[in-house]
C-alpha cells in the first residue's frame, strides 16, 4: 500500500472508531519484540467510550491478513494507570493473529503472564463487540471485522474448550462479567 493509501486508511478506520466512541484520546505505538512484523504504521489507539469505561483498539492489523483481516478491541477503567500494558497485549494479540493465529470470533490466545500483575487473566477470548451493537463490527471500507479482546482465566478457558463458547457466553451473561475488572475472579 502507497504511503498515501496508508494514510486514507488509517484515517478511515479512525473516523469509522470515532463514529462508535467520539473523539480520539491519544494513540501509542509498542516498540519492543518483532514489531517489525507488523504491518507498516500499526498502533493502538485509546478512546473515551463513557465516564467509567476506557477502550484500546488496534489500528493496522487488518493490513497484515488480506484473508482473516480484523482489528481488535478490549475495554478497561478510566481511571487505570498502566494503559502500556493493554498496548503491549493487543500488539502481542496481533503478532499472533498475523504468524500463525488466523485469529476469529471464539479463539483464545495465552499472553504467557497476567494482563497485570496479581490478575487471573492471563488469556484473551475474542468475541463479538455486542457492547456496541453492529456499528463497530464490520469495517465496511476494507472487509475487516473488529473482535472484542476479553481478558480471561485459565478457568474459564477450561470451561470454554469443555462446554463450548455458547456456554461460556452464558455464564458470562448469568453471572454479570465484570470485563474491565482484570483482577476479577474466575466465573467457572
Amino acid at each position: 500500500m502507497s504511503t498515501r493509501g496508508s494514510e486514507d486508511f488509517f484515517q478511515k478506520l479512525r473516523s469509522h472508531y470515532e463514529s462508535v466512541w467520539g473523539k480520539l484520546c491519544y494513540e501509542m505505538r509498542w516498540s519492543q519484540g518483532p514489531v517489525s512484523q507488523l504491518p507498516e504504521g500499526f498502533h493502538t489507539e485509546v478512546f473515551q467510550k463513557d465516564k467509567t469505561t476506557k477502550v484500546i483498539v488496534t489500528s493496522g492489523l487488518s493490513l497484515g491478513n488480506a484473508e482473516h483481516p480484523i482489528e481488535l478491541c478490549m475495554y478497561f477503567p478510566s481511571g487505570f494507570s498502566n494503559e502500556a500494558r493493554l498496548g503491549e497485549i493487543l500488539t502481542i494479540t496481533a503478532h499472533y493473529h498475523l504468524t500463525g493465529g488466523n485469529l476469529g470470533v471464539g479463539d483464545s490466545v495465552n499472553w504467557g503472564e497476567p494482563i497485570i500483575p496479581g490478575s487471573q487473566c492471563a488469556w484473551g477470548y475474542l468475541s463479538w463487540p455486542y457492547l456496541e451493537g453492529k456499528v463497530l463490527g464490520d469495517i465496511n471500507f476494507n472487509k475487516a471485522k473488529v473482535f472484542w479482546l476479553v481478558p480471561l482465566t485459565e478457568a474459564e478457558l477450561a470451561f470454554k474448550k469443555a462446554e463450548g463458547v455458547e456456554a461460556l457466553e452464558v455464564v458470562f451473561e448469568g453471572q454479570g462479567l465484570n470485563y474491565i475488572d482484570f483482577l476479577r475472579g474466575s466465573l467457572c
